[in-house]
């Protein structure tokens, strides 16, 4: 009786129907041959995307958390170490864009990442961009500073946060 793999994993219940029949095919028939190679390697196909569809679905988008900051160090550190320490949903990573005229030392970045409990080797969910346009009196707007972070984000979802602003722990990872 021949099978047709495509209806069995339409139809039938998905990958694990089709892999099902396959080896009720191979059992039957007893033996080796050219046709139950192929069945096997199409086996090891669908299960090889089966547990691909498995683990995508699983899969924690990283998000970019976005920082628009200006001169305003002790609020940018604390909103940062907001982010990073009383959110509930952890696999971000938090940009800050600062066209302040003081801008905040590594120290102090490598203060806060340890307070939040990154290891030194994590320190990258920390990325802090100082800009000026050069004359070092313009400042750049919200936006242009939130664009630039924008442009600089690997996560796969981006929320924007200010530095003065309080966000309930789960806003995250709602």
């Amino acid at each position: 009786v021949p099978i047709d793999a495509d209806d069995a994993v339409s139809e039938r219940g998905g990958v694990p129907a089709a892999l099902a029949a396959l080896r009720a095919v191979a059992a039957r028939d007893g033996g080796v041959d050219e046709q139950a190679l192929d069945l096997a390697h199409l086996g090891d196909v669908l299960e090889r995307e089966h547990a691909a569809q498995r683990d995508t679905r699983h899969h924690k988008p990283l998000v970019s958390c976005v920082v628009a900051a200006s001169a305003r160090p002790q609020l940018t550190l604390a909103s940062v170490e907001r982010v990073l320490v009383q959110q509930t949903y952890k696999h971000v990573e938090v940009i800050v864009v600062d066209d302040g005229a003081a801008c905040i030392a590594a120290k102090r970045w490598r203060q806060v990442a340890s307070r939040a409990g990154l290891s030194p080797s994590h320190t990258d969910a920390i990325n802090y961009q100082c800009v000026s346009d050069g004359d070092g009196g313009r400042r750049l707007s919200a936006a242009a500073k939130r664009d630039m972070a924008v442009r600089l984000a690997r996560g796969d979802v981006v929320v924007l946060f200010e530095d003065d602003d309080l966000y309930a722990p789960e806003r995250i990872a709602a």
